[in-house]
């Protein structure tokens, strides 16, 4: 009997974390499950400053491009392929496209970040997964691409 009660709450728990790490972003970021889930697709999209429509531009392209669902971006703005034979044939930078080619690569690597992690989740989803060197797992929403189309 004491057996089954210990799995029935080990259960709940684990219900409890996957909810936690699938939706932890969007509290951290919104604050309520709740919004996150019930987006009206009327409601009018805020607006974001050139730097970040870049960047959800180039991230909807390259997700497009490779067909995609996600995209793991280094923290350095280097766009990762788990094929290793698209690792050698593409070499793509996100940050050297958005930000001057003269700039020092660790500056570079310091406004990237601040750039993703300033993102509108709106537009752009976090995905938690745990992968080496803690890289940026993420997806362009509906809101995202309705967003770049009325530009």
């Amino acid at each position: 009997m004491i057996g089954w009660i210990f799995i029935g709450v080990g259960v709940v728990l684990i219900a409890i974390g996957s909810l936690s790490i699938y939706y932890g972003q969007d509290l951290l970021r919104r604050g309520t499950v709740s919004s996150s889930i019930s987006a009206s697709s009327t409601a009018p999209l805020p607006i974001i400053n050139p730097p970040h429509e870049r960047l959800l531009s180039l991230i909807h392209k390259y997700q497009v491009q490779f067909g995609a669902t996600k995209l793991v971006i280094a923290r350095s703005g280097l766009l990762h392929f788990d094929d290793p034979e698209q690792r050698e044939r593409f070499n793509i930078n996100l940050a050297a496209e958005l930000f001057e080619s003269a700039v020092d690569p660790t500056i570079r690597s310091r406004q990237f970040e601040a750039l993703m992690e300033g993102m509108p989740a709106e537009y752009l989803r976090m995905i938690p997964e745990s992968r080496l060197d803690n890289p940026f797992v993420v997806m362009i929403t509906e809101a995202g691409i309705r967003y770049l189309k009325q530009r």
